[in-house]
């Protein structure tokens, strides 16, 4: 019983949008949604689509959604998905490994490249098919989604993607919320022991949401991580902002960034080196940057500032889908295929020349792992070169328990970040 002048007890909200039934909040949006989980080598993951209400509707475009870090694509976040497939978009998301309602320990992704593989395995998958192949396809990522969706850029195919879209993308991290060196360096020198411990120092959210009740909305979403940071997805945010940042200059599709000036967890000046490195084509490249508006710009934005942030995103989209129209993939494959598998063998990285190569079969019977990287790399995602490794020269390629495994990468990845002198 609780004690007395005790204010009453809020139960929280089955959806963000109270305890409408899905069917009828759905139908009333105009969107149609699916729910599935998606299996892949590294486990399920949680994934969603939303589609225009009328199916006689041609779609525009297609729209791949990631999400930041510690949510999900079920709570708030959707506003994001439910809008684009109102403009008449097909819309499709996944939780992270790690978070929502994919496989994984809540909070932590010990491995970047291995999250990005595995919801851009998803992602191939709908892409590649019958109903979506010909259309333009965007990747759309928020916060440190928008890190995962430029390594995934960076791990596909060419001409895979007609553009990016990426909201207060987090590429340069501010120094008041960056992950503390001293606690990174100390903890990687236990060999990898405390790679999962939520033992990270919790960073102020500066000006991270402005709207409060949507503060408190965020708040009560029922699969949001909010214990203190891992130090594996800490040490991973360090590593992998420096690498996307030094390869601005590879990007070559359009791409649209959209950052609040008064954003204290991610540094609009990411933002501004993107739009100032990227070969992309200065016609095909916006930034918007909105002046006083704080890090969340849809969920966490009183809602005039939210739909001017949604009004510029859906301008660009359009312009862009009606540009491109229904011209994505006529490639000839099999010649592009053959072409890259003799580049493959000349450079020695592909024993196997049928194993990577395979159509895109994603079931779990039919999914081949390349043999040079263990765990992660799937049929066709990675044709770039992944992310640079920070193992020891041949390391990785000989067995190993996975904690020695891991101790190796983590020393060496604070030797590169200088963390500390050697």
């Amino acid at each position: 019983m609780p004690p007395p002048n005790t204010p009453p007890q809020t139960t929280p909200p089955r959806f963000f949008w109270g305890d409408t039934p899905e069917e009828e909040y759905y139908k009333s949006q105009g969107v149609r949604n699916s729910k599935s989980h998606f299996e892949t080598p590294n486990g399920k993951i949680f994934t969603q689509s939303w589609l225009p209400l009328d199916e006689d509707q041609p779609v525009k475009a297609v729209v791949f959604m990631t999400h930041g870090y510690g949510g999900d694509i079920s709570w708030c976040f959707q506003e994001i998905c439910i809008a684009y497939a109102k403009w008449g978009y097909a819309v499709f998301g996944a939780d992270l490994i790690g978070h929502g309602g994919s496989d994984g320990l809540p909070g932590y992704i010990g491995d970047f490249d291995k999250a990005a593989a595995t919801s851009l395995s998803f992602f191939v998958s709908v892409r590649r098919s019958e109903q979506y192949r010909n259309l333009p396809a965007f990747l759309f990522g928020q916060s440190m989604g928008g890190l995962i969706t430029m390594i995934m850029y960076f791990q596909s195919e060419p001409d895979m993607w007609s553009g990016l879209i990426l909201a207060s993308p987090l590429l340069i991290i501010p120094e008041v919320t960056s992950p503390s060196k001293f606690h990174l360096t100390m903890y990687g020198l236990l060999f990898g022991l405390a790679d999962t411990w939520a033992a990270m120092p919790m960073r102020p959210r500066a000006n991270g949401v402005r709207d409060p009740e949507k503060m408190k909305l965020i708040g009560m979403n029922p699969k949001r991580y909010a214990g203190k940071p891992r130090v594996g997805t800490m040490r991973e945010v360090a590593r992998c902002t420096k690498y996307v940042v030094d390869n601005f200059e590879k990007v070559t599709v359009p791409f649209f960034v959209a950052h609040g000036t008064a954003d204290g967890m991610a540094s609009h000046t990411g933002a501004e080196l993107l739009y100032e490195k990227a070969a992309t084509p200065k016609e095909d490249k916006e930034l918007k940057l909105y002046e006083g508006l704080y890090h969340s710009l849809i969920q966490g934005e009183p809602d005039e500032s939210a739909a001017i942030v949604l009004g510029d995103m859906k301008a660009w989209i359009d312009e862009k889908a009606q540009k491109f129209g229904p011209t994505c993939f006529k490639r000839n494959w099999d010649e592009f295929g053959e072409n890259r598998r003799k580049d493959a063998n000349v450079k020695g990285i592909m024993p196997d020349k049928n194993q990577r190569f395979i159509k895109y079969q994603y079931a779990v019977s039919n999914v081949a792992v390349h043999p040079m990287t263990p765990g992660y790399a799937l049929p066709g995602v990675a044709m770039r070169p992944m992310t640079p490794r920070y193992a020891f020269p041949n390391v990785t390629m000989r067995p190993m328990i996975p904690r020695v495994r891991l101790a190796l990468a983590t020393t060496t990845a604070i030797m590169k970040m200088k963390l500390i002198n050697w």
